[in-house]
């Protein structure tokens, strides 16, 4: 066997021991879901959270940013997995504080034990004022 050769059969070999090569078991993304969810109905208002969902055979990775404006005592992004209609997991909340105007957040929604994994993840923006809790309409993601 030909150097040349032994190299391209090491190559393929840590290739697919890290995933790499097709067929070799790994979870293959699929494109991203952007997403905004807003507490105003137009989403005209400092208060809102942005990101990317990327989709995997079970899981998807959720990053972005949740903004705040100075009214709110924080604001707090809640994201909610789903698989079909059933809730998997508990909900990752992501919160920042007034005048800190944004935080960054990336995490792991799903479970990677579920078969089929998850569908779809619920992003619901809330403010939290001294009246109280006020929540916008959850924006629905799905896994394409």
């Amino acid at each position: 066997m030909s150097l040349r050769h032994r190299s391209g059969i090491v190559l393929m070999s840590v290739m697919a021991a890290l995933g790499l090569v097709a067929g070799a078991g790994t979870a293959s993304a699929s494109s991203g879901s952007g997403f905004t969810a807003c507490y105003a109905p137009q989403c005209d208002t400092k208060d809102y959270t942005t990101g990317d969902i990327v989709w995997y055979n079970r899981t998807a990775t959720v990053t972005g940013k949740v903004y705040t404006s100075d009214a709110p005592d924080y604001t707090q992004a809640v994201f909610e997995a789903y698989a079909g209609s059933t809730k998997v997991g508990v909900p990752q909340t992501r919160t920042v504080s007034r005048y800190a105007v944004y935080k960054e957040f990336s995490f792991v929604a799903g479970d990677p034990d579920l078969v089929g994994g998850i569908d779809r993840i619920k992003v619901t923006l809330c403010v939290y004022v001294p009246a109280g809790k006020r929540c916008g309409t959850p924006y629905q993601a799905w896994r394409p």
